[in-house]
């Protein structure tokens, strides 16, 4: 459990501790949907398919539908250890996502067609990924040569920009924190450090820019985004805070 207050963490065990003793009540309180008879494959169109695209059992291989998908999936249809989900969550995180209402007090399916859905996917799905289709391999660009930046952190990357006034190269590596500058030789020239993964910049004529910053870059609703302006001799002033993970920037002139 992450950096939950006490008291908002009491008033969670209470708000599990009232579903509970609701699902005590039974079917007389949920309003359960009856069993149906259709096919487990049939449930999953009409269930998994209501907001996205029905997924294929060998979209998966077993063990993934098992342990993440189907387990999440259960918290959808109001089923499922919701108070277990929560307290894996930042405290402001589980705020919003109580607040959103995403998850059914009630459950919407019965537990035996909700147990042939779950059959459906574990049967079908792979011990282990499908290979995927071999592609077409993409042919080179004439007139440009490849050339290779030195950093072993591509993987990592989460911006590249180009700087046409200076002829500067902008990469942005997350575990590192830092933005590396790339002369138009592709040399390092230089780097500047910054609080969390930027996920966009803006240049200034004055050599300033504008260095927008994620806060958290894995998927999130915590206001931990900043927008900086950094000067030339690398001094920085915070210009925006309390952003939910911003990933672009645009600048205009709304009064001329």
């Amino acid at each position: 459990m992450k950096n939950i207050p006490l008291y908002n963490f009491i008033f969670l065990l209470t708000l599990f501790s009232c579903n509970h003793s609701k699902q005590k009540a039974g079917l007389e309180y949920y309003n359960i949907p009856p069993i149906s008879n259709l096919s487990g494959e049939k449930l999953a169109q009409t269930y998994c398919g209501s907001c996205h695209k029905f997924p294929e059992p060998d979209l998966l291989d077993k063990n993934i539908w098992k342990e993440s998908v189907l387990p999440k999936m259960s918290l959808r249809l109001g089923m499922g250890d919701l108070m277990s989900y929560l307290t894996t969550m930042d405290y402001e995180d589980m705020q919003e996502t109580i607040n959103a209402n995403i998850f059914p007090e009630k459950p919407v399916i019965s537990q035996q067609d909700w147990d042939k859905i779950q059959d459906y996917y574990l049967k079908n799905a792979p011990q282990e990924p499908i290979p995927q289709k071999s592609k077409k391999k993409i042919k080179k660009l004439t007139g440009f040569i490849i050339k290779n930046i030195k950093t072993k952190n591509t993987p990592l990357v989460t911006l590249v920009k180009w700087d046409s006034a200076h002829q500067h190269l902008y990469v942005g590596l997350r575990d590192k924190n830092r933005i590396d500058i790339f002369d138009k030789k592709l040399k390092r020239i230089d780097s500047i450090h910054i609080e969390s993964p930027v996920s966009d910049i803006l240049f200034n004529e004055n050599g300033s820019i504008f260095s927008l910053h994620m806060g958290i870059m894995d998927p999130n609703d915590q206001k931990k985004g900043i927008l900086f302006r950094i000067n030339p001799d690398k001094t920085s002033l915070k210009i925006i805070e309390n952003l939910r993970r911003p990933v672009h920037i645009v600048s205009a002139d709304f009064n001329q």
